[in-house]
């Protein structure tokens, strides 16, 4: 191991134990100290985070790339429309169950299910993979690498993973933006809310708005892959940086709850503080009485 290899495993391990610890803190957060009154939403951004950190736990153990982590970003967009859909269904009607809201939950996992379920059965043999790595890549020596990945991407199936994988984001995140113009058009209206729930909901817009604008890093991703890719510049800190910056996301996105959701703020501030929740106490005064008898 070379000292690219190592600076890189490196920031790829530290990175990823950064993710594991703070989609850890936003679970325990977000399980023991929601307030009631956003306890059925809590439940998506609970989603959020048990996706990102599955996606930084395997990462950090085998640096997976492929299969269960595209499936889960792919659903991270899923779930950003689901998110905004519940933020304009309750600005006019009363909020459905937490039950309700895991069953479409449950739902809108189903696409990113199938693709992770195919992406499974079209991975090519790894002997006919190492073949096509050592004709490509002669430089690299592959003894002792797991090497998979899909010899003919232009099959049926194959086409069908990448272009959700992929290509199923940009409508999505096209509609985020129709819906959140249109929560921003409705909290501007005459509405007839409560001051405190219209700051509430301003919160998780806005948390939700950074959540959206954080995966724009992959587009680094991209960038990098590409230029492999196309075999434009070889390096191994180009190859490096493909997965470094798609783990990017699942590590920064539980910040946007723990920031702009101010009773996650105040409780992640209360923690790092030390200051430890006021007790109750109950006084019990005794009176004596007389009577006249």
């Amino acid at each position: 191991m070379d000292g690219i290899d190592f600076i890189f495993i490196l920031a790829h391990s530290i990175l990823s134990l950064a993710g594991i610890f703070l989609n850890l803190l936003l679970i325990y957060i977000g399980v023991h100290h929601s307030p009631d009154k956003i306890r059925t939403y809590a439940a998506l951004i609970l989603n959020f985070a048990f996706s990102d950190l599955i996606i930084c736990i395997m990462n950090f153990l085998i640096q997976k790339r492929n299969n269960v982590q595209q499936s889960l970003l792919t659903f991270g967009a899923y779930s950003l429309l689901y998110s905004f859909c519940y933020r304009y269904y309750i600005l006019m009607r009363p909020p459905p169950s937490r039950r309700n809201v895991l069953i479409v939950l449950a739902l809108v996992y189903l696409p990113c299910f199938s693709q992770l379920c195919l992406s499974l059965f079209i991975e090519s043999p790894s002997e006919e993979m190492v073949k096509i790595f050592d004709d490509a890549f002669p430089q690299y020596d592959s003894r002792n690498l797991t090497i998979c990945g899909i010899k003919d991407n232009t099959l049926l199936l194959p086409k069908l993973v990448i272009t959700h994988g992929i290509f199923a984001v940009l409508p999505l995140y096209a509609i985020i933006f129709i819906f959140r113009y249109k929560i921003v058009k409705k909290m501007k209206g005459v509405m007839p809310v409560r001051s405190e729930t219209k700051s509430m909901q301003k919160q998780f817009l806005k948390a939700l708005t950074y959540q959206t604008l954080i995966p724009i890093i992959t587009l680094f991703a991209m960038f990098f892959f590409g230029i492999g890719h196309n075999q434009m510049f070889k390096h191994k800190a180009t190859e490096y940086a493909t997965p470094i910056f798609l783990l990017v996301t699942p590590v920064v996105s539980p910040l946007t709850s723990l920031y702009f959701v101010h009773p996650y703020k105040h409780k992640l501030q209360s923690l790092l503080s030390g200051d430890r929740p006021p007790q109750k106490t109950i006084s019990v005064s005794t009176c004596e009485t007389s009577t006249i008898r």
